[in-house]
């Protein structure tokens, strides 16, 4: 029988100031999920709302 895993892995990057496409562009990979500062999260959750 074959077991079956589901696995995860997060890339985290913070403390910029430009757009996030090109933070994309520069290191080569599309995020599935971007959340900007201040941006309203599940749940009614702020993310960050200063530096």
């Amino acid at each position: 029988m074959v077991e079956i895993y589901d696995t995860y892995a997060y890339f985290w990057i913070q403390g910029f100031e430009c757009d996030p496409a090109e933070i994309s562009e520069g290191i080569g990979l599309e995020p599935n999920r971007v959340v900007l500062k201040g941006e309203q999260l599940k749940g009614g959750r702020v993310s960050i709302k200063h530096s």
